[in-house]
């Protein structure tokens, strides 16, 4: 409980920005295939992208930040937490297919997934939590997650008539940056136990700031339309806020 206390806000995070328009954004185009794999492989790129640098960040620092903000009983929890920031990596690439199915009148294969899911957390849960204990427990729920992603897959090539080459090449972004990130703050990190044998506050913050700018570095350099893309989202967020504080201010 106290693991996904602290990874369920930012595990969450793409779903609450993309779960909501999605089902919209679905069923304006459900008649049109093609509009509907573009906007699909649009979404699920961009909240693969922000979840999995986000945590990813967070299984690397986990140790660090639990030992500086909480007592020492609370450490065991380090593990289930990095596990299901795992868990919750997987979810964020498939995490709009629910709405999906139901804009293309096909939501009876939610509850089929669903099942798939169900069966895989029975079959696992006892003997992980045998072996791994508390971790075993998300050990299950991300294999779990992982058998139905891969379910999944086999159902989106179908639904969006799309070669599985395809799918795959919409999380390499994600893939690629969060990747590089880690080389990056790991070495970093490694760097500041060898000065200074521990993580202070300071440090911590330099390390977070590192692993941000060697994301959106290596987003650059791997992905520079995404990179494109995302500055531009991000301006119109700025702008739209300011918009709302300008017309609250009138």
């Amino acid at each position: 409980h106290f693991a996904s206390t602290w990874v369920n806000p930012i595990g969450g995070i793409s779903e609450t920005i993309f779960g909501s328009v999605a089902i919209a954004v679905y069923a304006k185009v459900q008649d049109d295939v093609a509009k509907l794999r573009t906007s699909f492989c649009r979404i699920v790129r961009l909240s693969a992208l922000l979840s999995t640098g986000l945590l990813v960040g967070m299984i690397i620092l986990a140790p660090a930040a639990m030992a500086l903000a909480f007592h020492p009983r609370w450490l065991p929890a380090v593990p289930a937490l990095q596990m299901l920031s795992v868990f919750y990596i997987i979810r964020a690439i498939d995490t709009t297919t629910g709405q999906l199915y139901v804009a293309a009148g096909k939501p009876k294969l939610n509850l089929y997934l669903g099942i798939v899911n169900l069966a895989a957390i029975a079959a696992t849960i006892v003997p992980f939590v045998l072996w791994k204990g508390v971790v075993g427990a998300a050990m299950s729920l991300a294999a779990a997650r992982a058998l139905t992603l891969v379910c999944n897959a086999f159902v989106l090539r179908r639904v969006l008539r799309c070669p599985m080459w395809r799918l795959a090449r919409v999380v390499l972004p994600a893939l690629e940056c969060s990747a590089a990130m880690a080389a990056v703050l790991y070495g970093a990190l490694l760097g500041v136990l060898r000065v200074w044998g521990s993580v202070g506050w300071v440090a911590l913050g330099g390390l977070v700031l590192v692993g941000s700018l060697s994301f959106a570095v290596a987003l650059f350099v791997f992905e520079r339309a995404l990179f494109h893309e995302v500055v531009g989202l991000l301006r119109d967020a700025v702008r739209g806020e300011r918009a709302k504080a300008d017309g609250f201010t009138s």
